[in-house]
Formats: structure tokens, C-alpha cells, sequence
């Protein structure tokens, strides 16, 4: 199941913050087609939520939102919040691609990810947040990297 919630959180004692959760566009597997999708919900559960079935088996989906920093947060670090996120993610900012400097850029199942965006967002501004999230039915079980390890965390279901 997918799910992604965010909130960007300016940090210091009053901590303001600013929920990103809503309506979203998103984009199976990449493609140029947008849908509006809610965020949070699982775009691989169509009984639930009343997607169209065919996000079922979606290897992976793009989702796309545009947000303002207010600017009372002006001059503090700001966060994004990623409190729940799919098994293999990656985030983008302003089309800077941000967290999982350890596992090659992929966010994976660690949530919640707290990830500093201080030098990325624009205050007072139009930003764009991007999540590419892979479903399980994107990995084969022998998927391996050069170096014979699993490309997905362990836990993963990788059957169909």
C-alpha cells in the first residue's frame, strides 16, 4: 500500500507548520496524463478509495504538488515532514531530489523522514514537491544490484 502524508515545519519553539496534505496531481507510472489523487491515500487500493483499478499493479506513480512558504518562517531551518511514504521513494524540491543520501537517493521504509528543505524552498514563494514512489509489483524477486544485494529493503513484497 502507498500512502504519503507531509507537512513542512519551520523548527524552532513555536514550531508553525504548513500541511501539504490534499489534492494532488499524479501521474501513473510517469506517464504525461495527470489525476487528482488525495493525499493521504493509497493509490494501489482502487476498492478503498475509488481509483481506477489499473493503479492495482502501477509499478510506480509521480506525485506533483505546488505549496508556499509563509513568511513568517522566514530566516528558520523549514523541514518536510514525510510522516508515512511508500516502500521506495524519492523526494524532490524545486526539482532538487532530497533524503536517502545513504541508499542512493531512495527513501526506504525508515519513516518517518524528517528531511531539511531550509536551502531549497522559496519564502513566500511558489514551490513544487515531486514523490516518485514504487510499488512492490515494480520489483522482481532476483532484483539485485552490482553488488548482489537486494535493490528493495528487506519486508517488501515483491510478488504480484
Amino acid at each position: 500500500m502507498l500512502l504519503i502524508t507531509s507537512t513542512l515545519q519551520a523548527a524552532d519553539y513555536s514550531r508553525q507548520t504548513v500541511s501539504l496534505n490534499g489534492i494532488w496531481d499524479f501521474y501513473p507510472n510517469g506517464g504525461v496524463t495527470k489525476y487528482p489523487i488525495t493525499v493521504p491515500s493509497y493509490w494501489d487500493d482502487s476498492s478503498a478509495f475509488g481509483y481506477p483499478s489499473s493503479w492495482d499493479s502501477l509499478n510506480y506513480g509521480v506525485y506533483d504538488t505546488s505549496f508556499t512558504v509563509p513568511s513568517v518562517m522566514s530566516e528558520k531551518e523549514i523541514f518536510l515532514n514525510l510522516d508515512n511514504v511508500s516502500n521506495i521513494s524519492k523526494v524532490f524540491v524545486n526539482g532538487t531530489q532530497v533524503g536517502g543520501e545513504t541508499t542512493g537517493g531512495y527513501l526506504m521504509m525508515s519513516i518517518p523522514y524528517q528531511l531539511d528543505v531550509s536551502s531549497l524552498v522559496n519564502i513566500g514563494g511558489s514551490n513544487t514537491l515531486e514523490v516518485k514512489v514504487w510499488g512492490s509489483s515494480a520489483f522482481p524477486s532476483d532484483a539485485k544490484n552490482a553488488n548482489g544485494n537486494k535493490i528493495y529493503p528487506t519486508g517488501v513484497d515483491t510478488q504480484s
